[in-house]
């Protein structure tokens, strides 16, 4: 396969005089794609390895990579008026899809999982339209019709039964020193939640919100507080443990 100059410049240049990669815009991401698919394509094992770390720190493995990437979105100005991460999902799994890297995918398809199907198909989003020669299809390829969709309903039934199940029907610490007050609390919280989830709206995201609004909401007791806030962490790190699982993948601890 022909190679690009550019992406041949910018091996060159990795190799003599480091990498320098970095996540700080599409054209940062577009030039590691090109770099990377050369280094896998040619052995340069080095300089694959410090690429793919590069990609993990924005589509993560752990839980706390996660969270430290959706804060960044939160926190980080556009660039070229485009937001963080500033590249789509889907160039991210195509990506991973042309040079084997399987430990990307779960995050890409998580986040993928935000956007309608409709709207992927048909490849109108800003980012979706960039132009750079190295650029990743902008096409969701048909075999991973199928993980996207699993991802998709995993995401939404996550939801349903953290709203309906895991809040709804709470009851209160058996030690609860709040009475009346922290049951009315767990019914506001459901009462928020039936009001600011959507079909975008990201399971992970949504539990930590909430364990937020409990934190703060004074009016119920410490223990319930307290309750909530571990059950809460261990249903958010279960959730993300079993996300390489829904799409076909083996644990994060196994995914090469």
């Amino acid at each position: 396969m022909y190679d690009l100059p550019l992406d041949l410049s910018n091996l060159v240049k990795a190799i003599y005089d480091g990498p320098g990669f970095s996540n700080d815009s599409a054209e940062a991401f577009f030039n590691l794609s090109g770099v990377l698919r050369l280094a896998t394509k040619y052995f340069v094992s080095q300089i694959r390895r410090q690429a793919i770390q590069i990609l993990i720190k924005t589509w993560p493995t752990t839980l706390k990579g996660h969270d430290e990437m959706v804060e960044a979105a939160l926190v980080s100005p556009p660039v070229d008026n485009l937001t963080y991460p500033y590249i789509h999902p889907l160039h991210a799994l195509n990506l991973a899809r042309e040079v084997n890297i399987h430990a990307i995918v779960p995050s890409a398809l998580y986040f993928l999982s935000l956007y309608p199907l409709a709207g992927i198909l048909q490849v109108d989003h800003p980012k979706l339209t960039l132009e750079h020669p190295s650029k990743p299809s902008s096409y969701l390829a048909s075999s991973d019709i199928l993980v996207y969709t699993l991802m998709f309903q995993h995401r939404l039934q996550v939801m349903e039964v953290f709203i309906r199940e895991f809040c709804a029907q709470r009851s209160i610490h058996p030690v609860c020193g709040g009475e009346g007050t922290c049951a009315k609390g767990f019914s506001r919280l459901v009462s928020q939640l039936h009001r600011s989830w959507n079909l975008r709206t990201g399971p992970l995201y949504l539990i930590l919100q909430s364990m937020q609004r409990v934190s703060n909401d004074l009016t119920m007791c410490g223990t319930c507080r307290d309750d909530f806030q571990h059950e809460a962490s261990l249903l958010r790190q279960k959730t993300w443990d079993e996300l390489p699982s829904i799409v076909q993948l083996p644990p994060w601890n196994e995914i090469d």
